[in-house]
């Protein structure tokens, strides 16, 4: 049942009804995040859970445990976030047991929410520093007394071209 539920996943006609995302779009992300999913630790629990990186010789043992590739425990957690199927209902299709479809879940949320995380950082960071230039930009742009009292109504179609050449002047 799991091979022929994948082959409809990946039919680039259901691709997006199932995942959200068209083929293309779930090919470069799996492409993205392959050599990680074999490196990381699957989810046993927030107590049991091993931080760290795995050595090499158990990343082999894990990977012939385990029930499903890690393209199908992607689609797996695809398929959960985006249709919300029953976790028993998904776990029959693919062939393993709840607790195992619970695992994989969980552990490949975990992955991408630090992947996000450590992106989120770098574009705060970003942000952060283009906000103090906007903020100086901004402090500037009052010093102009029509921008920083009250604007009269009849004025308003006017006030975006009155803030453009305020801010051109101070630039």
């Amino acid at each position: 049942m799991k091979s022929l539920f994948m082959k409809k996943v990946m039919d680039p006609r259901k691709t997006k009804h199932y995942t959200g995302m068209t083929k293309d779009c779930l090919e470069l992300i799996y492409d993205q995040v392959k050599e990680k999913s074999q490196r990381m630790n699957v989810w046993k629990g927030s107590r049991k859970t091993k931080t760290g990186k795995l050595q090499d010789k158990y990343i082999e043992k894990r990977k012939q445990l385990a029930k499903l590739t890690a393209k199908e425990q992607f689609v797996f957690t695809l398929v959960r976030l985006r249709r919300n199927p029953s976790l028993e209902m998904l776990c029959d299709i693919f062939g393993i047991t709840t607790g195992t479809g619970s695992r994989i879940f969980i552990t490949w949320i975990m992955m991408r929410k630090n992947n996000v995380s450590a992106r989120a950082s770098t574009a705060t960071r970003r942000v952060a520093t283009s906000r103090v230039h906007i903020e100086r930009m901004i402090r500037q742009l009052k010093l102009f007394n029509f921008v920083r009292g009250v604007i009269p109504l009849s004025c308003k179609p006017y006030v975006s071209s009155v803030v453009t050449v305020c801010a051109i002047l101070i630039n």
